[in-house]
């Protein structure tokens, strides 16, 4: 190979890897924009149980050790660390009513259906409430 075809062997891999992350970035920024519009951040009260470098998945799309979740009385906030925000995810949080029914708990966490998404994480976070908590 010449040093012309070897620069452009290298300049077409870089150009496609830019134009994938481009729309893997655009795809997740479209689902966290949804999820941000259906449940609007709010912050958390004092006494919220958090933990950071948590992982979640929104269907397909899976963060792993990449948010901060916090959990209190009415809401379960998820709050996306520096990786997660450079593709595109947003602040969003899921009220408690909405956990009411969990999908099959796996390995990892539990799942519940938000709307048309599917949202995986740990099961300390997407516990429903009781029965006798709801009103």
């Amino acid at each position: 190979m010449t040093t012309t075809e070897v620069i452009l062997l290298v300049t077409a891999v870089v150009a496609v890897d830019a134009l994938l992350l481009f729309g893997l970035r655009q795809w997740s920024a479209s689902v966290f924009n949804d999820l941000a519009r259906h449940f609007p951040p709010r912050t958390h009260g004092t006494g919220a149980q958090t933990r950071n470098f948590q992982g979640i998945a929104v269907g397909v799309l899976n963060f792993g050790g990449s948010f901060t979740i916090a959990r209190d009385e009415q809401h379960v906030h998820f709050e996306p660390m520096r990786v997660a925000r450079w593709f595109g995810a947003r602040k969003f949080s899921v009220p408690l009513d909405a956990l009411r029914t969990p999908l099959a708990p796996h390995k990892r966490g539990s799942s519940v259906k938000l709307g048309r998404f599917k949202l995986s994480a740990p099961s300390w976070a997407l516990e429903p409430l009781p029965d006798s908590a709801r009103r």
